[in-house]
């Protein structure tokens, strides 16, 4: 994938991120802050930057401890469910720093609410439509050599 296309991929995921941050400090935080734009925004980063640095490590681990013999190097269901816990962290986490409560383990982990979980399957949902949609555009870009 060449420069252009990653940057295009995280602009996309981080506008993606931002949007739905908006809507979780709607729906999470017990007050509105008064720039929630920017709020959004730097959960979005923060969500961005947690998922690339576990969503690595993660590849690392599988390579390492469970290698596979495919283009990957790991075994895919290994992976998607690695990804998928992993996602609900991340998202929990940033729910928290959303709703003011970043500084308990339990709030983090178990959300208090239906609607805190709903938001969080629903960022896992968007995380993982992201990277569908960037491997299709760039696939569809043709930036991928396979």
């Amino acid at each position: 994938m060449t420069a252009v296309g990653v940057l295009a991929f995280l602009s996309v995921k981080l506008v993606a991120y931002a949007a739905w941050c908006r809507l979780g400090l709607g729906l999470l935080a017990p007050e509105l802050p008064a720039a929630a734009l920017r709020r959004a925004g730097f959960l979005a980063f923060v969500r961005l930057a947690i998922g690339l640095l576990l969503g690595w490590l993660l590849l690392l681990g599988l390579a390492t401890l469970v290698p596979a013999p495919n283009r990957l190097g790991v075994p895919p269901l290994a992976l998607l469910a690695g990804s998928a816990l992993l996602r609900w962290l991340e998202w929990s986490f940033v729910g928290a720093l959303a709703a003011g409560r970043a500084r308990s383990p339990r709030a983090v982990l178990l959300g208090r609410s239906g609607k805190e979980h709903l938001w969080r399957v629903g960022g896992v949902a968007l995380s993982f439509a992201t990277d569908l949609a960037g491997l299709l555009g760039a696939g569809a870009l043709g930036v991928i050599p396979c």
